[in-house]
């Protein structure tokens, strides 16, 4: 910074901070976020740039946060532009200062790539709309810091982690000192979390895209296999393994992972839900879930939720709601976290109100008394009803919010860049189940 070298900008300074202030600076973040979009004017009639990229990306997140979803989803689709532009797609590719650069420079190109790779996924998720980048390159990697010194490498993946920084900034609910010692394992984390992107950009396009799979069944066959080999080959020092959790919560990186695996799990089985095994995975999923984000509210409290996080616990939530609507005891104490952790994430993360507003309308909708909807022979009469009032997969659909035509959560299915956001609709002329 203090040299303006190629990878700083006022731009992505100021982006920086405007994102870092919504937890616990709100009028200064406003501020700076004003500043930045006057810098944006200017650096758009620029030559696209690596800081460029990143300021967008991280101003793309903090617009969502704050409800201002147009704003980012543009944001987030001027990175990706912007990616292509710089090639950044190809690790080893031309860059325009003559086509030299050092290991560092690689270092920087892949890691900005795969981070545009993972937020596409991410905000489609919330969205509920098709990713922008699908296609791969054919010798792609996400072996980070290989180009690097393993000196350097060893230093970012082994660097202590602590969430007090100093005596004026404590993130987390436990007294001074008593957080244990951690390391950041940075390189490993994000390595893992692009291979699991990889699958859910897969799960997304073939379950809830509208583009007719010649063979689905096969295709979530396979899909199921590799989620289980991501998850049986992911480093020890990842996973939080259920009934051996630790007593204080890893750092948000990693607990971010896990809860994102088994959102994987969900939204691979949703669409066969009216299958008792179907239905049985995607519960145990949720209380996987449920039991995460009671260990980050117990160490760090819900107010340092990120929107990633609590798109998870949207979907934990979305699946217990069949189960609290016929008294199940112990779903009704799930929900209650998962709608107790929303809640709190609506300080940094106002968006989240709109998926706050889906549950409870879903837990006072009344089905109607006469229905014609088909029946499956895996559930109650009642559950059947229940089932095509299915709980849209993805938080948000419709800016205003308006509820209108046949839809209780006030979602239009009719734009083709949207996800299906009733996934079993898709599966009306499919017969046979895949077995598990």
């Amino acid at each position: 910074m203090i040299m303006g070298g190629q990878y700083y900008s006022p731009f992505l300074l100021t982006v920086l901070c405007s994102h870092a202030a919504r937890y616990g600076y709100q009028r200064t973040g406003e501020f700076l976020v004003l500043r930045a979009h006057t810098l944006l004017a200017a650096e758009i009639t620029k030559p696209s740039s690596i800081a460029t990229v990143q300021a967008l990306l991280q101003l793309s997140a903090r617009e969502l946060a704050c409800s201002s979803v147009s704003q980012a989803w543009l944001y987030s689709g001027m990175a990706f532009r912007m990616v292509s532009d710089l090639g950044l797609q190809h690790s080893g590719g031309t860059m325009r200062n003559g086509g030299r650069h050092t290991a560092e420079d690689i270092e920087i190109r892949k890691r900005l790539f795969w981070s545009c790779y993972v937020w596409d996924k991410a905000i489609s998720l919330f969205l509920g709309r098709m990713p922008a980048l699908t296609e791969l390159p054919i010798d792609y990697s996400t072996d980070f810091g290989s180009s690097l010194t393993e000196s350097a490498g060893d230093a970012e993946e082994f660097e202590p982690w602590s969430p007090s920084q100093g005596e004026s900034v404590h993130l987390t609910k436990l007294a001074p000192g008593e957080y244990p010692p951690t390391q950041c394992r940075v390189l490993s984390c994000f390595s893992n979390y692009c291979k699991l992107a990889v699958i859910i950009s897969d799960i997304i396009l073939c379950l809830y895209s509208r583009t007719t799979q010649p063979d689905t069944i096969g295709a979530v066959k396979h899909l199921k296999l590799r989620l289980d080999e991501w998850r049986e080959s992911s480093p020890a020092h990842l996973k939080c393994v259920p009934y051996a959790l630790p007593e204080v919560c890893p750092p948000p990186q990693i607990l971010t992972q896990n809860m994102l695996y088994h959102i994987a799990v969900i939204l691979l089985h949703r669409p066969y839900f009216s299958s008792h095994p179907h239905r049985t995975e995607c519960r145990q999923a949720a209380k996987r879930l449920e039991e995460l984000c009671a260990l980050f509210e117990k160490t760090f409290g819900s107010l340092r939720m990120t929107y990633m996080m609590a798109y998870c616990v949207y979907t934990g939530a979305t699946v217990m709601v069949q189960d609290v609507r016929r008294g199940d005891v112990d779903a009704v104490a799930k929900l209650q976290t998962f709608m107790g952790a929303l809640q709190q994430a609506i300080t940094t993360c106002p968006l989240v109100q709109r998926s706050i507003e889906i549950l409870r309308n879903s837990l006072s909708f009344k089905a109607p008394a006469t229905s014609h909807q088909p029946v499956y022979s895996s559930l109650s009469p009642e559950e059947c009803v229940a089932f095509q009032h299915h709980l849209p997969a993805f938080p948000y659909h419709d800016a205003s919010g308006a509820h209108g035509g046949g839809d209780p959560y006030g979602g239009s299915l009719d734009t083709l860049s949207f996800l299906e956001s009733f996934p079993e609709s898709n599966w009306e002329a499919t017969t046979d189940y895949w077995e598990l």
